[in-house]
């Protein structure tokens, strides 16, 4: 404080009083003249004056301060207690006025209160008008757009910075001429949102985004800040505000999100994995094609540990050492192998770009780009695996093999290469790898070989392309046997260039060819003499070769017919169609077609011919060789017999049928005699006499069988029916028979069923208690046995071969013709018939049918045992 008095104790006691509070300083200053020259020297907050001093009083001291726009705080403080004076001092600008006297405490107190209130207001005021000017500093400098907006009572704009020219190309000036025109700036999309600024219920603790339409007519992005001014009712009387124009960071947004939105489709869609991890292995993001390669779903994943579930068991090892990577830095080309979600492995390799904390050690997370390389890794493997199954193919061949670039070097051979060269005494220097194969041609061009001349232009012509191969054969013998080589030359394809070069021993071939038309001539010789006519006929139906014989059989020259004619030009037409499919049918399939059949056909001179041919496919070709035996005479006779045979078959008929009728005339006779005659002594001779022709009629019925044996072909006969039809023909009154024969045929007579009968009759008539019979079948290694069982009383032991014999007897003295007949109906084909029952436990009968003379309907292979039980 500057106290200004012309009395020394005066201004001592000021001093004493006012520092005695504490919180003032005071320098005394006599005249206003020293006080002045003191503030010019320094700074006071605040001065107390006299008013009536020398020279200058305190009145005048005042008004020269102010009129120096001074505005310290001043306190005029004299004894002169007048009021125009204290007037006149308030008037010139003092703060306060106070008359000396009284209590000395209580005067200096009230001093000192007016001093701190006089120095706190000017303060007060300073800082605001600092404020104030600092304010309107900052908002007439500041890039960005300063308002005030009163609302109430009525709108406009109470300031405007002149930023606004710039930013929307309104002058503050056009603001204030038109109250309307902060409404029109806002775009009529925002237009709610200003409405809403103005209410008192609006937020404004948030920026709001509103967009403006400049003076130009462009659209621009603001983020503006409100500050409201409300009344005493808090209705919202003004808002202060910025307004940035934050057009450009909208569009940055945007273009951002529009990126962002590309690179999360790029992220999504590219065709590997890319994945965050937390140093746990905590799974916090994974792309969709996850799904491709490991069969997740991107949710599944998430939060899943990312080790444990793609590296389990011996696979973790590798999630271990990855660990270790990481902790390094990034990682890039790391092959790992992990498995997928249905169990199987794929392969990739894995990229990184972690990222770290603030001191750059700890690890924050692992993003990380994996690449399914399981293809390339099966194709590198099946590469390799294909190199060195080539080069084991290469070197397993027995020809000797080299590979050449485009220059002729050799740059591949194989071990038997290496081998002949090695028997041969090659100096692989010159036709080893890395020799030149055409320079080694030319050397021995040079000593006068022209096949290898011919094998060095060949070559050449190869490897430029004018010759897509090239092939000789030479010999080359050893001192010790004569040797042959093919030489095979074969480019290598246009993009790598080169040939391969192959020498192949064919000595083997070279010594069948002349072994092969030695044979051929050998062979040749036996066609021609074998004595049976022969042919050979081709693909296509035309006869090759012919012999000599094929010449008289046919009246035709070799000439007239090999390659000429056709095989059925010779056929009946009768038969032509039956040898055209077997034909056919051999063509395609050989043993489906007959290798021997009869056919007839007709000479060059037109005579008829019955001939015998046996066919077979040469091996290895599609042609057909028969040989064709002439029967024509044979069938002659053969046809001679037959009609002798006939005419026998037809005496034999009429004679039995004459003999019985005469037997049946004799039985009537008998019998009147028997029934006429009283003389005792006559009926054992009508016995004799009626057994007699009992025994004639057997003798008929038995040359009858006999005769009918045999006079047909054996065919393949259903043994099940055979045994039905046998028993069909009998009368068997509650005789039963059980036959297990189901699917089986044997190739017998066609009498078989005759057999059957007579077994069953031989039951019936000796057995004495039989009361059923049964047919069954095995098979053993020598073949089927059809088993015939009964269960009368047995045939004896000494007995087993007799009942076969046509000359024995029975009890009542018949002969046993049916069983003798049985075997011999079956030995027509082979098939043995013996007795093999024990005497009481009943007769038992085997017939042994060879083995290829049996077989079952629906399978490839005899059973042991039929399916069905038939009783009849």
């Amino acid at each position: 404080m500057l106290i200004v008095d012309d009395e020394p104790q005066l201004l001592e006691l000021t001093k004493f009083f006012l520092e005695k509070t504490g919180d003032i300083c005071v320098d005394p200053a006599k005249s206003a003249d020293e006080a002045s020259r003191m503030m010019d020297e320094g700074a006071y907050d605040a001065i107390v004056c006299d008013y009536q001093m020398p020279g200058m009083d305190g009145l005048e001291f005042l008004k020269a301060l102010r009129n120096q726009k001074n505005d310290i705080p001043f306190v005029l403080f004299t004894g002169k207690g007048r009021e125009d004076v204290a007037i006149q001092a308030l008037n010139s600008g003092a703060d306060f006025y106070l008359q000396k006297g009284g209590d000395p405490n209580s005067q200096f107190a009230e001093l000192a209160n007016m001093l701190r209130s006089a120095v706190t207001a000017r303060r007060a005021e300073s800082d605001l008008a600092r404020k104030e000017e600092l304010f309107r500093l900052l908002a007439e400098n500041s890039k960005d757009l300063v308002y005030r907006y009163a609302i109430l009572p009525a709108r406009r704009f109470e300031y405007v910075s002149p930023s606004a020219t710039k930013i929307i190309g309104y002058t503050p000036e056009e603001h204030y001429a038109n109250p309307a025109l902060g409404m029109e700036l806002v775009h009529p999309a925002d237009r709610p949102l200003f409405e809403a600024m103005m209410r008192s219920d609006y937020d404004f603790s948030r920026p709001a985004i509103v967009r403006w339409r400049t003076k130009d007519g462009r659209t621009i992005w603001t983020e503006q800040r409100l500050v409201p001014t409300r009344d005493e009712t808090g209705r919202v009387t003004a808002v202060e505000g910025t307004a940035i124009d934050i057009t450009e960071r909208v569009k940055a947004e945007e273009e951002l999100k529009r990126s962002e939105a590309e690179y999360r489709k790029l992220v999504m869609t590219t065709p590997c994995i890319i994945c965050s991890v937390d140093p746990d292995g905590n799974t916090t993001f994974v792309n969709d094609y996850v799904r491709e390669i490991a069969g997740y779903d991107a949710e599944e994943l998430l939060g899943r540990n990312w080790w444990d579930t793609f590296y389990p068991g011996h696979l973790r090892a590798q999630a271990d050492a990855l660990a270790d990577e990481f902790a390094r830095g990034d990682i890039s080309g790391y092959e790992m192998t992990l498995m997928d979600k249905d169990g199987g492995l794929k392969t990739l390799l894995w990229n990184s770009f972690n990222s770290w904390a603030e001191d750059g050690e700890t690890l924050v997370m692992v993003n990380v780009v994996g690449v399914d390389v399981t293809a390339r890794k099966s194709a590198e493997n099946a590469l390799r695996e294909s190199g060195a199954f080539n080069r084991a193919v290469l070197d397993s061949l027995d020809a000797n093999i080299a590979v050449l670039d485009g220059a002729g070097k050799i740059i591949a051979v194989n071990k038997s290469w290496l081998v002949f060269a090695g028997l041969n005494d090659a100096d692989l220097s010159r036709v080893g790898i890395g020799s030149n194969y055409l320079t080694a041609c030319d050397r021995a061009a040079g000593e006068g070989d022209a096949i290898s001349r011919q094998v060095c232009d060949a070559v050449r012509s190869v490897l430029k392309g004018e010759s897509t191969s090239f092939s000789i054969e030479y010999p080359c013998d050893s001192p010790t046997k004569k040797r042959w080589f093919m030489l095979q030359v074969s480019p290598l394809p246009k993009r790598r260039g080169g040939a391969v070069v192959s020498h192949i021993d064919i000595t083997a071939r070279k010594t069948m060819e002349e072994a092969l038309r030695a044979s051929e001539a050998h062979y040749r010789s036996i066609f021609e003499t074998t004595g049976s006519a022969m042919v050979i006929i081709d693909e296509q139906s035309t006869i090759a070769f012919v012999n000599s014989e094929f010449e008289k059989l046919s009246g035709y020259a070799k000439a007239e017919v090999q390659g000429k004619m056709k095989w059925n030009s010779f056929v009946e037409k009768d038969d032509l169609k039956r040898l055209e499919e077997y034909h056919l049918a051999r063509m395609n399939d050989p043993k489906t077609a007959p290798r021997s059949y009869q056919f007839r056909a007709r000479d060059r001179f037109g005579s008829e011919k019955a001939l015998l041919a046996n066919a077979a496919v040469v091996p290895g070709t599609k042609r057909t060789i028969v040989s064709i035996v002439d029967e024509t005479e044979r069938r002659y006779y053969e046809d001679a017999i037959q009609q002798v045979g006939k005419k026998m078959d037809l005496l034999a008929r009429i004679t039995r049928h004459d003999i019985l009728n005469q037997l049946a005339v004799l039985y009537g006779y008998l019998e009147l005699a028997e029934e006429r005659s009283t003389d005792k002594d006559i009926f054992p001779l009508l016995l004799k006499a009626r057994t007699a022709s009992e025994s004639i009629k057997r003798h008929l019925e038995f040359a009858r069988d006999y005769q009918n044996m045999g006079t047909k072909r054996p065919q393949w006969v259903d043994v099940q029916a055979a045994c039905r039809r046998a028993a069909t023909n009998m009368e068997l009154k509650g005789f039963k028979i059980a036959a297990q024969m189901g699917g089986v045929e044997v190739f017998s007579d066609p009498m078989l069923e005759k057999v059957f009968y007579n077994l069953i009759d031989n039951s019936i008539k000796h057995g004495m208690k039989t009361s059923r019979v049964s047919f069954r079948f095995s098979v053993g290694a020598d073949g089927m046995r059809l088993i015939y069982e009964d269960d009368g009383v047995g045939i004896p032991d000494d007995d087993k071969e007799a009942i076969f014999d046509r000359s024995t007897g029975d009890r009542e003295g018949r002969r046993g013709y049916g069983l003798y007949l049985a075997r011999e109906i079956l030995g027509i084909t082979g098939i043995t018939l013996s007795e093999t029952g024990k005497q009481g436990e009943g007769a038992r009968f085997e017939m042994l049918v060879p083995r290829g003379k049996y077989r079952t309907k629906d399978e490839a292979g005899p059973r042991k045992r039929g399916k069905k039980t038939k009783k009849t």
